[in-house]
């Protein structure tokens, strides 16, 4: 399983979602998570916290991390969450939680 993390320094979940244009993407094996790629979001990142392109920043993020089963955030809004949701993603929430103590067990 894939998890993507939205952090500024890979360390924190410090983003909202719909403010995150880098995601830190982790994979769980069995009793093991490891790091294996940090992805910037280049082409959401003009769009970042405009509600009017909502779709189009989920479209873009969600097509950029579509190897990956769960997106851990700060905050998520619920249309942000219902979107995700009907694409297979599951959505977290972490306020300020450190990365590596949110990795599922």
């Amino acid at each position: 399983m894939k998890i993507a993390y939205a952090s500024t320094d890979g360390i924190t979940i410090n983003t909202k979602f719909c403010s995150s244009t880098i995601f830190y993407i982790y994979e769980k094996e069995g009793k093991e998570s490891r790091f294996i790629d940090r992805r910037w979001i280049s082409d959401a990142a003009s769009l970042c916290g405009r509600s009017e392109y909502l779709d189009e920043f989920i479209e873009i993020v969600a097509a950029e991390l579509k190897d990956c089963q769960v997106i851990c955030a700060a905050k998520f809004s619920f249309e942000s969450m219902r979107k995700l949701r009907k694409q297979g993603i599951k959505c977290l929430t972490s306020k300020g939680g450190r990365v590596v103590d949110n990795l599922p067990k």
